[in-house]
């Protein structure tokens, strides 16, 4: 599989940082990509020297989290607790749910290097 893609999403992902950086418009949707963004860069770079296998199986998680990610940022408040969902706004849950997203792949992944490595063992 070739892995142009990869190297294209992780593009983007720079592209968006340098954007949101230099306009310093931390507003909205955008933080939600900034956040998204960061948490992916690691992770791309990680993948580009992986198996194919652990490609795929991170991808679907990938898609799926992106999916979650999205309805949440959606449906939080964009700016402070209301009375309809008391709690945190978009911006906080944009960076809690970017960290998750980093924090589970780097498990998914070293998760599937190990068991593929006691495979071939």
């Amino acid at each position: 599989m070739n892995k142009m893609w990869l190297k294209l999403v992780l593009l983007t992902s720079v592209l968006i940082i340098l954007d949101v950086y230099f306009r310093r418009n931390l507003t909205g949707f955008r933080v939600s990509l900034f956040a998204l963004a960061i948490a992916f860069i690691p992770i791309g770079i990680l993948l580009l020297f992986l198996n194919r296998n652990i490609l795929l199986s991170w991808l679907k998680f990938a898609l799926g989290w992106m999916v979650l990610y999205f309805v949440v940022i959606f449906m939080s408040p964009e700016y402070g607790s209301s009375s309809f969902m008391p709690g945190p706004d978009r911006k906080t849950f944009s960076w809690i749910m970017s960290g998750l997203f980093l924090l589970i792949s780097i498990i998914l992944i070293s998760y599937k290097s190990w068991k593929l490595k006691n495979k071939v063992s």
